[in-house]
């Protein structure tokens, strides 16, 4: 009868309350909240993974292209092959795990609100999302526009928000981060973490109800 209800509320253009009535549907332990806090960490490993390919590939190209390169440089040639390979690997293998979870979202209030915003296919500009990114010193907080369009002419790199291996931010930032500096930022935005729990309660707002606090 609820889902009914919601179908109603879409049909009559009110989605919004419609995912209002989903949310307040989920107890404070649902299961299910678990799986979307999953699948946004799964999402932005996704996303890491396809920016450093895409900024890897850049630089790759650009050495590629230069004359005379010194030993030094051809020996980062070699080394971004070798990574480009492992990345496209990598990312190979986790898409598929994502789909796999993302079909095996519960059934339920949230999975109806999760199907009914990813059916809009510019879910993820929403304010919050946006807001968020420009907060962590994403391009959302300049006027490159990287987040609003495809940034790999080819398709291959996946639509989203700046990780930390954005290379507008890279170049932007001047500096690579160290393994220390990224497993440090990583923590402040776990959404496993349970010091990071008003975040990603706003996160799972925002990634799968397209709501905001």
């Amino acid at each position: 009868m609820t889902s009914k209800f919601e179908n109603l509320l879409i049909k009559l253009g009110k989605q919004r309350w419609a995912q209002h009535l989903r949310r307040t549907q989920l107890s404070a332990n649902d299961t299910s909240t678990a799986w979307a806090k999953d699948i946004i960490t799964m999402d932005t490993r996704l996303r890491e993974l396809s920016q450093r390919l895409l900024y890897i590939r850049e630089e790759h190209k650009a050495l590629l292209e230069s004359d005379d390169l010194e030993a030094e440089e051809q020996l980062q040639v070699i080394q971004w092959q070798t990574e480009l390979e492992d990345l496209a690997r990598r990312y190979w293998h986790l898409e598929r795990e994502f789909y796999r979870r993302e079909a095996s979202c519960p059934e339920g209030p949230l999975r109806r609100a999760y199907v009914t915003w990813k059916g809009n296919p510019e879910w993820y500009m929403s304010r919050y999302l946006r807001d968020d990114c420009a907060g962590r010193g994403g391009c959302c907080g300049r006027a490159c526009g990287c987040c609003g369009r495809p940034r790999d002419a080819e398709g291959r790199v996946r639509l989203g928000h700046c990780t930390i291996e954005c290379g507008c931010c890279r170049r932007v930032r001047g500096f690579d981060l160290t393994a220390e500096d990224k497993v440090r930022y990583q923590k402040l935005f776990d959404c496993g973490l349970k010091e990071n729990e008003v975040l990603s309660d706003a996160m799972v707002l925002a990634y799968v109800f397209g709501l905001e606090g």
